[in-house]
């Protein structure tokens, strides 16, 4: 009894603190013929917070300081503010309407594409910036949550919880997959962690630590599972022993289709907007698009997402997303790394989310700190 208090307990705290969250997964379409629309800009008015749509036109984003709206914008059609509602969760189709465009006349000279010529300088570049070379001391925050989720009427029926019905009133939704989850653990942690890159040492200091929920050990399993390390700049990116080509790999270009998207400023630095896709099915590759900087080639940010026709065991979906910072003219360092991984075999049946949070609050670079 004493631990379903504390399941309680920790339902309705961290229902409380994610409730500020705004959600919003939705799909975008042509207004006429219902078609849906890849690679369209979807961002939250007022705010740096924004994502594109897949190859099926769909889209998933979050944030705690959302504005009203919702900015969607798409070359050929009219773009559109969407209103909102802060601090929901929001499943939204949109339709867009073409427009007329008159270009001037333009002249088609044989060469290698943009994107081709990012993605060959991001290869080039790599050893230069990848965290991995070098060597550094910095202060951590991670975070590690377990949710149930597909949360239906015979889980709700279950003896054990029919003296807390009212915690089904605190069942939220995920913006990745549209399901229904309960967090039911949750650690945290501070810690000072220093690495040094030739020869290879690493050490963490843990200062402080707390831990909520039930904690047995079907828990313990997924949690286990999202104790890992994921670095970008690797050829192969280990998801549960299982290695998937990185899309910014030595070998990327044989197995993803690059597409450039944009270009704006991202902390003050010029930088690239790419998309990419998987040239063929069933390969262990991603979906997703990064921004890189025009001079360091080095990635700000990146989201991969697992290619539908990937198979990981138990494995039912996977995003990860890494965010850096510029620490001088030339090296960009890790802000912010997240995991989130949707243990089930379908998308119908009770299962579990893993979420995994690293967010770098201090950083100094250490002695060798850039491998010759």
């Amino acid at each position: 009894m004493r631990r379903i208090g504390c399941f309680i307990l920790l339902v309705l705290f961290a229902n409380v603190a994610v409730s500020q969250i705004t959600k919003i997964r939705g799909k975008v379409v042509d207004s006429k013929t219902k078609e849906p629309l890849p690679y369209v800009n979807v961002s939250f008015r007022g705010t740096t917070v924004g994502t594109i749509t897949s190859d099926a036109g769909d889209f998933f984003i979050e944030t705690r300081t959302a504005g009203d709206s919702l900015s969607v914008s798409y070359v050929g059609y009219r773009p559109r503010m969407v209103k909102i509602k802060k601090g929901a969760y929001q499943d939204l189709r949109i339709e867009l309407e073409s427009e007329s465009i008159e270009l001037a006349g333009v002249i088609v000279k044989p060469g290698e594409s943009q994107s081709l010529r990012i993605i060959r300088n991001i290869i080039k570049n790599k050893d230069r910036n990848n965290p991995a070379n070098l060597s550094y001391f910095c202060k951590a925050y991670n975070k590690i949550q377990v949710d149930l989720n597909n949360i239906d009427d015979d889980v709700k029926k279950r003896k054990i919880f029919n003296q807390f019905k009212f915690i089904w009133d605190y069942v939220d939704t995920n913006a990745i997959t549209g399901k229904t989850y309960l967090p039911i653990f949750i650690t945290e942690s501070l810690s000072d962690y220093y690495y040094r890159s030739s020869p290879r040492m690493e050490k963490e200091v843990i200062k402080a630590t707390k831990i909520s929920g039930v904690n047995n050990e079907s828990v313990a399993q997924f949690t286990g599972k999202i104790y890992q390390s994921i670095n970008i700049y690797d050829n192969y990116i280990n998801i549960f022993d299982q290695g998937l080509v990185s899309p910014i790999a030595n070998a990327g270009l044989i197995y993803y289709k690059y597409m450039l998207v944009d270009s704006s400023f991202v902390d003050n630095r010029w930088c690239y907007h790419v998309s990419f896709r998987p040239r063929r099915k069933m390969e262990p590759t991603f979906t997703g698009d990064f921004w890189v900087n025009d001079s360091t080639w080095a990635i700000a940010k990146m989201q991969v997402r697992l290619a539908k026709m990937v198979n990981l065991n138990f494995v039912n979906d996977m995003v990860a997303s890494a965010e850096f910072t510029p620490l001088n003219d030339t090296l960009w360092f890790p802000k912010q790394l997240t995991l989130f991984v949707d243990f089930n075999l379908t998308d119908k049946t009770t299962g579990f989310f893993g979420h995994k949070t690293i967010i770098t609050i201090a950083c100094a670079l250490t002695r060798n700190f850039l491998r010759k």
